[in-house]
């Protein structure tokens, strides 16, 4: 102990305080411990000012130690500190600026709640202070109102519902939220006061921050007393109509991480305020997620539908499902409700929704989804609907062929009229079959296997079909008009394999692997050879056989035939509506 001591004491004397505070830090748990105490004892004894030191505390690279390691010792240290609240203010302040964006910034605030706690003296000093420089001290406003409600609860109380009327409104924001942050007395006739106050502030307040501020509060006090809950609510319907994006990120923080605590009634109100969210609000649009992942995995996912379907098309163009990767994972590993999407948004037919469904089958190219109709959802069985349905299928997941398939297939359980099934046939036919003779003949022959009575003979004529189809393209023989020349296909050739390079780059830049590892090309051999230094320091001769490895990727015929006309179906497939 007194060899930690001495050594503390040197640094302190000689400038270094704090690179020998970080390093004694990355000790064991206990010596940590060691650390805390004897800082706390050596500020107390007057041989040390851990105050002044830590407030020279910098978040920069380079220059020999961690800050949120060595802020974090601080934050131990703070709450048995003997010191004058100013200068721990200005630190504490210091402290949390310098940690600039980061989610860890306010954590210090925690320490310095303890630290006023402590002594009855400090919470008043602290408001004085405050108060005296509103601009430099504001921050401290919350920390300190909850430090003192610990001490005397009915006059810290009072005292923030004072600072909601002050003329500043820095002062005004941060006493509305501190009225969620203190601790309520169980059965506290106070909570009433708590309230009114609130209700006074959003009927004269418009500023943004506040009302988002007041949106927290009015939840928290609900949470503390749930006879507050029509009060509640009503509080914070009245910001979010008043308020703007910090109102929507106070209300996107609810629905994320206290979707389980929300009243029904208030949990419509949120979602049908968050529509209005920004794209450019990213934070908000991740909470909001969140808040989406929890509806869909209620019993009756219709809500959490209802509130994608509003968010994507209020916001054409610049909320895309993509936005959402969480919610597409949710979506693809739950395929009762991906079916129950495809089918009411394929009927839909705007293009934001079905490029949606899109996204989530995409999610894992190596895996082929089947879906199948969700009949709830399925607005009528006629023909038009049917077909059109089968079309945006196609024209949406075309480079997914075996999701298409299981799409039409299961349009023909869902119709009984022959002239339906026999344009669907047509469909398997042309373009699938047609672009895909590989994997969607292979699937339609295990289909019909399993199939019975008009959908068996259905998929067996359209495999017919195709037989015959390439029994007349080879008839014709070879037409070497139709067929370009050898320096041609030598050319493309060329062209082709350069963009997949180019693309193998780009995707090395961006590889989080590539990043960490070094490389070799090997020209050839059959194994690689290299040396391991063991803990001896001895090399240790190490081999790796080389194994081959490929992929298989099946083009549509006929992006080599025709890829103008493939290419203007599929627009068309996609732009078509239904007239209603």
């Amino acid at each position: 102990m007194s060899g930690l001591r001495n050594e503390l004491k040197k640094a302190f004397h000689e400038g270094n305080f704090l690179q020998v505070v970080y390093e004694k830090s990355l000790g064991e748990s206990g010596d940590q411990s060691a650390l805390v105490e004897e800082l706390i004892s050596m500020h107390n004894d007057g041989i040390i000012d851990a105050i002044t030191c830590f407030s020279h505390l910098e978040n920069k690279l380079n220059i020999g130690y961690n800050f949120f390691l060595t802020r974090r010792i601080f934050e131990k240290t703070l709450p048995q500190l003997n010191a004058p609240v100013k200068p721990v203010m200005d630190c504490v302040l210091h402290l949390v600026h310098e940690a600039d964006q980061d989610m860890a910034a306010s954590s210090t605030f925690v320490p310095f709640i303890d630290f006023c706690a402590n002594d009855p003296s400090r919470p008043e000093e602290s408001l004085r202070q405050i108060e005296a420089a509103i601009e430099q001290l504001a921050d401290l406003i919350t920390p300190t109102i909850v430090a003192g409600a610990r001490i005397d609860f009915r006059y810290y109380l009072n005292e923030a519902i004072r600072l909601t009327s002050y003329d500043n409104i820095e002062i005004r924001k941060r006493a509305v939220y501190s009225l969620g942050r203190i601790q309520y007395p169980q059965d506290s006739e106070l909570y009433d006061s708590a309230i009114a106050c609130l209700e006074l502030s959003v009927a004269k307040e418009i500023d943004d921050h506040l009302l988002g501020n007041l949106i927290r509060s009015a939840f928290s006090l609900y949470i503390y007393d749930k006879s507050k809950e029509d009060r509640a609510i009503a509080l914070i319907n009245n910001a979010l109509s008043k308020g703007g994006n910090y109102s929507l990120h106070a209300a996107s923080e609810l629905v994320g991480f206290y979707f389980n605590d929300i009243p029904e009634s208030l949990l419509d109100s949120l979602f049908n305020y968050l529509r209005r969210v920004r794209p450019e609000n990213k934070r908000t649009l991740y909470n909001i997620e969140h808040g989406i992942i929890k509806l869909i995995n209620c019993n009756d996912p219709t809500k959490g539908i209802e509130f994608i379907e509003a968010i994507l098309t209020a916001n054409q163009g610049q909320i895309s499902m993509e936005t959402f990767d969480m919610v597409i994972r949710k979506i693809h590993n739950n395929i009762n409700v991906l079916n129950k999407l495809m089918t009411r948004w394929f009927l839909r037919g705007n293009r934001i929704l079905c490029e949606g469904i899109r996204a989530i089958v995409n999610k894992n190219r190596h895996h082929c989804i089947k879906l199948e109709i969700d009949p709830s959802e399925l607005i009528s069985k006629d023909q038009l609907y049917i077909i059109f349905l089968a079309r945006k299928a196609i024209g949406y997941l075309f480079l997914t062929p075996i999701t298409v398939v299981s799409v039409i297939i299961s349009l023909m359980h869902n119709t009984n009229e022959d002239g339906t099934i026999q344009k669907l046939s047509e469909l398997l036919l042309d373009p699938l079959l047609i672009n895909f003779p590989g994997k969607v003949k292979d699937y339609l022959m295990e289909k019909a296997e399993s199939e019975a009575g008009k959908i068996k003979s259905t998929i067996e004529t359209a495999i017919k079909a195709f037989d015959e189809y390439l029994r007349d393209l080879e008839s014709t023989g070879v037409i070497t008009e139709l067929h370009p020349t050898q320096t041609q296909r030598n050319a493309y050739r060329r062209h082709f394999s350069q963009l997949m390079l180019e693309s193998f780059k780009k995707a090395e830049e961006e590889s989080v692997l590539l990043s960490i590892v070094s490389r070799s090309i090997l020209l050839y051999g059959r194994k690689s050879i290299d040396y391991v230094y063991g803990p001896d320091g001895k090399p240790n001769r190490v081999e790796i056989p080389l194994h081959s490895h490929g992929t298989e990727m099946e083009f549509p015929r006929l992006e080599k035939i025709d890829c103008f006309g493939l290419n203007y179906m599929i627009q068309i497939w996609r732009a078509e509506q239904i007239k209603t």
